[in-house]
């Protein structure tokens, strides 16, 4: 399916092409980025809920929105995720940082921007609609490495669901599969892991 967009997306878009034609590294972060520091992308603008689909049992959010925020429109609907209780972050952090991992086992779909400012798209309500690369293994734990999340869709519940109590922050953990496609989309090594790992959520 095509990939719609809305402004904000697309400002980040831009954003990051004329990074990429400069070779001007990033690392994401979901917080608002004050100007000296040129080296952060904030994909805090990326604070919209979707859809909570309460037919297909699917909720689809930009990745700048905070877990509160999420919880509340969630509860509203009468519908529950496997969500921690703890967490204050974006969504988009508690994904790249694998906080979550029994969330992250409940992605369907994934929408982000790689280093050039191209748009990946995988998977979506239906996982049939999946192929190729599991780009939500791949950005689970990536801290932003492999490109900016713009968008995931996950499961929801009619009933309340088992959650971790606390999210834990994992290290950026490579591997070859991760190394190879790494290089693939980021020849140039631009889109880096940040400094400290309080910075991406």
């Amino acid at each position: 399916p095509a990939i719609v967009t809305d402004s904000a997306v697309q400002a980040l878009q831009q954003q990051i092409r004329q990074r990429f034609a400069a070779r001007q590294p990033s690392r994401i972060t979901g917080y608002p980025v004050p100007d000296e520091q040129t080296d952060f992308l904030s994909a805090c603008t990326l604070n919209c809920i979707v859809d909570i689909d309460t037919t297909n049992y699917t909720a689809t959010v930009q990745a700048g929105v905070l877990l509160p925020q999420l919880l509340r429109a969630l509860r509203e609907k009468g519908v529950y995720a496997q969500l921690p209780a703890d967490y204050s972050g974006t969504l988009g952090g508690l994904v790249a940082s694998k906080a979550a991992p029994d969330f992250t086992s409940q992605l369907t779909g994934v929408q982000a921007l790689l280093p050039n400012g191209d748009f990946v798209q995988y998977g979506g309500k239906l996982m049939k609609n999946a192929a190729g690369y599991n780009l939500c293994r791949l950005f689970s734990g990536s801290w932003g490495a492999l490109g900016l999340i713009t968008q995931l869709t996950f499961k929801i519940y009619a009933t309340a669901q088992p959650r971790s109590a606390t999210a834990v922050l994992t290290p950026l953990m490579a591997d070859p599969l991760f190394e190879a496609v790494k290089k693939e989309i980021d020849p140039y090594g631009l889109f880096r892991s940040p400094a400290f790992e309080k910075d991406i959520v």
